[in-house]
């Protein structure tokens, strides 16, 4: 799944925010159905990240953070099912945050349930 077709220039978290360029946008329409479809398949959702504006990090930690914090997904499958990409060196840093916001919202869940 490449982002960039969907969303050249990714705005903030909500939809309320942004409209439609809002990153739970991106989550509830998109990562999530072909997240759940990687799960059922035992396949996995490539997300390509290169090609749009850049992203701010809250975009990145509401879209990628929240298929954690928001349940939608057991850290296991996001870990075994989601492949984020940049073949732009541009990019890799986008990658990396992905990578963290993932890792923060399963940190932040965690401490909830202790």
């Amino acid at each position: 799944m490449h982002v960039n077709y969907f969303f050249r220039t990714p705005a903030d978290r909500t939809e309320a925010d942004h409209g439609p360029k809002g990153a739970g946008a991106l989550r509830i329409r998109l990562l999530v159905p072909r997240l759940r479809e990687a799960v059922r398949n035992r396949s996995r959702l490539v997300v390509e990240l290169d090609g749009t504006a850049g992203y701010p990090a809250v975009f990145l930690e509401e879209a990628f953070g929240g298929l954690l914090r928001e349940g939608n997904f057991p850290r296991k499958q996001v870990l075994q099912r989601l492949e984020v990409n940049a073949t732009d060196s541009a990019y890799e840093v986008y990658k990396d945050l992905c990578w963290d916001c993932i890792h923060e919202a399963r940190l932040a869940v965690s401490n909830c349930l202790t």
